[in-house]
């Protein structure tokens, strides 16, 4: 039998001759070790090694050469290694991973999942085993809990390497010992029978003292359990039986252990209503519907129903916005109306200049009056333009430019009561009142310029544009003169209209209680002892299987992992039937041997 090595994209490279090959595989351990020269080093971290046509290889995880003994060994995973080192996770949202169907079709989905696909194929042929609603332990490693699946299901699993490529293919597996039992006088075997295992598990639940979650669960002498429920599918704590009726083994056949497993989970089962419970009026929200996957509690709801006012409410003045008016077809909360009062000043705001326009002045024609907001007092401001504008040509006349006023400077003789001509000067803003009588006598000085005035061009056509000559008008306000009691502030208050007969509603709130419907609605049981009963029963299947036997076979016949074998030990005639948990093969030269480990 050739021992093949191959890279690690599983490229074959090579035969290796004179080895010795030790493989352990099933319960544990699931590892080699390959020892062979140390002048015939072939191997690097992550090649693998295989013997063509069987389940006996793996990869290399670690070389260890000795050269004491001039030789070196690899040691690595075998490929139920490989699987094991990969965890079986629950989905996302989900306590448990649970699976049914055809086994092949199943353990491919889990080989996708962990990573593998790349080097193990699952046969694509149906199998013989199918899977009924299997659920694994919590993060449990992926060989060991295959192998439990299909025990579970009558099945086990077959690893073949044919040219480098790794099948995986689930069979039933093979009871031989109907029909093929080891006895004493065919080889050595060392055997164990418990005749007195654990029959009665305490199994003791979450809670304190007498509030705590407590079962017993009862095994008759062929470890067969009895029933701990009054159903055969128990989903609420009612169903399960508490107390000892179903004990069948009594005194010294009695084996009691107390396993304490506070830990355990409360199960939610959401069971389908099919008729209208009891109360359903009072009581709905004590139900559930199922809702994009989730259930949800359900909730009151409640509409609105208006109701026309003849009379005002006594608290229309004070919660006139919790009524409503009719809008169209809506209906909308009352607003209240804005009341101005109006408080004469009688000093000046600080803030007059800015916002003057936020304070009011009584007006009045002689007939009516009312408040009217300040308006300002308009200034102007003439700008110099520095641009030409862009439309001088067109409206140069609606432009500006700054033209002096004059006034003249006089020198005035003016002659006293006595004839006496005495000098004095005056400033005249006209030349007009300069008049020469007897008694005066006026002579212009100097030219003044008494102020400047802006005049809107007025010339017959554009004149030439000059930077710095015309100008530009602009207006804008100013707060008028401050005026003591002639001003007021105002104050604005909201209050509730005038109240109009038949034109507001009152609204009341009222409950829609939801009409029932088969397969619509659930009910929520909370199961204290599911998961309780669950993980008891796993404790009492390894009590029920605690026979043991340890027996080394020649090759002649090749078991596998999950296949029943029979043993009877002849001189106490002591028998015990268990499945093959173990396998260890051991090559060196051209001899081979096997050793089971049986039982769990």
């Amino acid at each position: 039998m050739d021992l093949i090595y191959a890279d690690e994209k599983g490229k074959e490279l090579g035969v290796l001759n004179n080895f010795a090959l030790d493989v352990a595989f099933g319960s544990d351990e699931n590892n080699f070790e390959l020892e062979i020269d140390l002048e015939s080093h072939c191997c690097k971290a992550g090649y693998f090694i295989y013997l063509d046509g069987t389940e006996y290889g793996g990869i290399v995880d670690k070389i260890e050469p000795d050269t004491e003994k001039n030789n070196i060994t690899y040691k690595g995973r075998t490929w139920h290694g490989i699987i094991n080192g990969k965890i079986i996770e629950p989905e996302a949202g989900q306590d448990y991973r649970i699976v049914s169907g055809d086994a092949n079709a199943v353990i491919r989905e889990l080989i996708e999942d962990i990573g593998l696909s790349t080097i193990f194929e699952v046969s694509e042929s149906e199998s013989a085993v199918n899977i009924e609603e299997y659920q694994f332990d919590r993060y449990t490693p992926a060989y060991l809990g295959i192998l439990k699946m299909l025990r579970k299901n009558n099945g086990k699993l077959v690893i073949t390497c044919i040219n480098g490529n790794v099948m995986l293919d689930a069979v039933p597996l093979f009871d031989y010992s109907r029909d093929d039992e080891w006895d004493s006088s065919q080889m050595g075997m060392v055997i164990e029978k418990n005749y007195h295992p654990v029959n009665h598990l305490i199994c003791l639940g979450k809670g304190d003292l007498r509030e705590r979650k407590v079962i017993h669960l009862f095994a008759d002498e062929n470890g067969g359990v009895q029933p701990y429920a009054t159903v055969d599918s128990p989903y609420r704590n009612e169903h399960y039986i508490l107390d000892k009726s179903h004990q069948v083994l009594f005194g010294s056949d009695e084996v009691t252990e107390i396993y304490d497993l506070g830990n355990a989970q409360d199960t939610l089962n959401y069971v389908l209503l099919q008729n209208q419970p009891d109360g359903w009026k009072e009581k709905y929200t004590g139900y559930y519907r199922k809702t994009d996957g989730d259930f949800k509690l359900l909730e009151r709801e409640y509409e609105d129903a208006y109701t026309q006012l003849s009379s005002e409410p006594v608290d229309w003045s004070r919660k006139y916005g919790n009524y409503f008016y009719k809008n169209g077809n809506s209906y909308k909360n009352v607003e209240g109306t804005e009341k101005s009062s109006y408080n004469v000043l009688k000093t000046k705001p600080s803030d007059w200049k800015k916002n003057y326009g936020n304070y009011f002045y009584l007006w009045s024609d002689g007939v009516t009056s009312e408040y009217r907001s300040v308006s300002g007092d308009s200034k102007d401001k003439y700008v110099i333009q520095t641009m030409k504008p862009s439309d001088w040509k067109k409206n140069y006349s609606k432009y500006y430019k700054k033209v002096p006023i004059l006034c003249f400077r006089v020198e005035v003789l003016e002659a006293d009561k006595n004839g006496v001509w005495k000098k004095h000067f005056e400033v005249k803003e006209s030349v007009d009142d300069l008049k020469d009588t007897s008694k005066k006598k006026y002579r212009v000085t100097n030219t003044l310029v008494r102020q400047w005035v802006y005049e809107k061009i007025s010339d017959k056509k554009a004149p030439a544009w000059k930077s710095g000559k015309y100008y530009t008008k602009q207006s804008y306000s100013v707060a008028p003169k401050w005026k003591e009691k002639y001003y007021f502030s105002r104050a604005v208050t909201t209050v509730a209209p005038v109240w109009e007969a038949g034109k507001y509603y009152g609204v009341a709130s009222q409950e829609q209680i939801p009409v029932f419907s088969t397969g619509k609605y659930y009910e929520l049981f909370v199961d204290s002892y599911a998961d309780l009963v669950m993980q008891g029963l796993k404790k009492m299947e390894q009590y029920a299987n605690c026979d043991s036997i340890s027996s080394k076979l020649d090759a002649s016949k090749d078991y596998g992992i999950n296949d029943i074998v029979g043993a009877t030990e002849l001189k106490t005639g002591i028998r015990v039937v268990q499945p093959i948990t173990k396998k260890i093969v051991k090559f060196i030269g051209d001899d081979k041997s096997i050793e089971y480990e049986i039982g769990e």
